[in-house]
């Protein structure tokens, strides 16, 4: 199982060329939870399928770059709900999607 936790800084390019930048922070969903009861069972907010880690992130935007005449860019706070997924083992490639259901909020 993957493990996308942490804090970091990520940039959007969007299709005009213009970027924006943001922090985050990943807490890993593990896929089983221990049940009141003891039972080890699936966790009720897994979204992710296959061989895939689900992690919750949230963040804040720190600032755009190279943006049209009179956009003021975006602002305030990031989030979604991530699926990290091996795309090959050997060499190790991982890609990232959005969640089923999910959206990147911004």
């Amino acid at each position: 199982m993957l493990n996308f936790g942490g804090k970091g800084e990520a940039t959007v390019t969007w299709a005009n060329g213009s970027t924006t930048t943001f922090t985050y922070t990943a807490v890993s969903v593990p896929l089983f939870v221990i049940s009141r009861g003891g039972a080890r069972v699936v966790n009720k907010k897994w979204r992710c399928t296959g061989q895939a880690s689900q992690s919750d992130l949230t963040g804040a935007i720190m600032g755009n770059a190279n943006l049209p005449v009179g956009d003021g860019g975006l602002k305030g706070r990031v989030k979604a709900t991530i699926c990290g997924i091996v795309l090959s083992e050997s060499p190790p490639i991982f890609g990232l999607e959005l969640a089923p259901g999910s959206e990147f909020k911004l």
